[in-house]
């Protein structure tokens, strides 16, 4: 099976367990099936699995015990690469979710290339810090990743950069 494949696999079955709600978590939930409009369905998902392999890039193409088990740490952030491993016919199969364009934004972290700007207020106050905030570019300016595009967009500021590589506007200062 390739690669793009198990992707596609992968997908549908985060959304199908996404579809169930929380009659599917990864603990045993009897009370929940029983009362659920898919009790009389129930993919055995929700049974106590077992447990993860420590070594998730060692674990690729392994046998593993449970199909639709998934294993591995996503962080919450964008900008990050998410690894996991999905069990699928008795093997560990691994999937790699690249992080999206990204750029820095001071004290904000970062900020997605393809739907946000970097706002900075720069500070004219002594002691008081720049602020930084991640902003989500205007709808028009999605498929125009440009210091033009969001400035006929009504956003002001001395602004920088261009395409995935992000961008920034500042305003403040002395």
């Amino acid at each position: 099976m390739g690669r793009s494949t198990r992707l596609i696999l992968w997908t549908l079955w985060v959304a199908a367990l996404s579809a169930c709600g929380s009659s599917h978590a990864a603990t045993t939930d009897a009370a929940v099936d029983a009362a659920s409009a898919d009790a009389m369905v129930d993919t055995g998902l929700d049974a106590a699995l077992p447990a993860c392999p420590t070594d998730i890039a060692a674990a690729d193409g392994m046998a593993c015990p449970v199909d639709g088990q998934s294993c591995g740490n996503c962080p919450g952030d964008a900008c990050s690469f998410c690894n996991q491993l999905y069990c699928d016919a008795g093997i560990w199969m691994s999937i790699e979710a690249f992080p999206a364009p990204c750029h820095d934004c001071g004290s904000a972290g970062q900020c997605v290339s393809i739907s946000q700007y970097c706002d900075v207020i720069l500070s004219d106050v002594g002691g008081v810090p720049d602020s930084y905030q991640c902003l989500s570019l205007p709808h028009a300016c999605l498929g125009d990743l440009s210091c033009d595009c969001l400035l006929m967009s009504g956003i002001t500021g001395s602004c920088s950069g261009a395409g995935t590589t992000g961008l920034t506007v500042q305003n403040g200062g002395a």
